[in-house]
Parts: C-alpha cells; sequence; structure tokens
C-alpha cells in the first residue's frame, strides 16, 4: 500500500515484538505478551472447578414479580432475595431437582423500593444477580 498514512514496519500485525514499540500499552488492558489469560466463565468453589449455571432475572427493573429461569445442575436448590446489607428477605428451598432448565416468579411486592440481590445456591455452584425493585 502506497498511502502515507500507513508506516512501513518490518513485522506483520499490530504488535511489535519490541514491548517499547508497543502502541496500544498505554490505553488497553490487552497484554499478549506478558499476560496469561483463562476462561472468565469457570470459578473455583471449594476447591474444584465449576461453570456457572446459565440464569435470567426479567424484567429488571421490575415493579413487584419477577421471572427467574435458570439451569440447574444440583439435586438441591436454594432461591434467595437478599438487601444491600445481606439480610435474607426471601427463601425458597428445592430438593431432588433434575438437570434441567426451572422457572419461577418470586413476588417483591412485600419489599420496599430499593436494590436487591437474587442468589442461587446449589451444592457445587452460587450465583448473585442483582435486580431493582421500584413500585
Amino acid at each position: 500500500i502506497d498511502d502515507p498514512f500507513f508506516e512501513r514496519v518490518s513485522y506483520l500485525g499490530a504488535f511489535s515484538p519490541v514491548l517499547t514499540e508497543r502502541w496500544d500499552l498505554p490505553w488497553a488492558e490487552y497484554d499478549p505478551i506478558n499476560a496469561v489469560y483463562a476462561p472468565s466463565t469457570v470459578e473455583e468453589y471449594e476447591g474444584s472447578p465449576i461453570i456457572k449455571p446459565y440464569v435470567s432475572i426479567s424484567p429488571n427493573p421490575t415493579n413487584g414479580l419477577v421471572k427467574v429461569l435458570f439451569e440447574n445442575t444440583s439435586p438441591s436448590l436454594k432461591v434467595k432475595v437478599i438487601d444491600l446489607l445481606g439480610n435474607e428477605k426471601l427463601l425458597l428451598e428445592a430438593d431432588n431437582l433434575r438437570n434441567t432448565f426451572y422457572e419461577t416468579t418470586l413476588d417483591l411486592n412485600v419489599l420496599p423500593n430499593g436494590t436487591y440481590f437474587i442468589v442461587l445456591e446449589g451444592i457445587n455452584f452460587k450465583s448473585l444477580h442483582k435486580v431493582v425493585l421500584v413500585k
């Protein structure tokens, strides 16, 4: 390409093999030379890696009724609603569940307006999701 906008370089791609020639380093969080990137969906829970199950909360923000759709990977499950201080406001427990998708509706009308967290907790996972209640 014979365009004065482009600069000829001795390497292929956007990154020079010489660290001092990294034009993106001051503003990019990506460092392909010095960093090792691990998958972000795998967490450690009590020493063993697990994959987070699918969870969908709608509508969010809500005016009272919240539909929670989740993939269950545990024989027993707790669904909790907690406030910003960690106080438990609502608890649902279920046993003898299969590994499949479930849907439940939570009625938050008894709670005042605010930000809450819906916690799904099984034997091998714990998942936290923010929900905003505006009546």
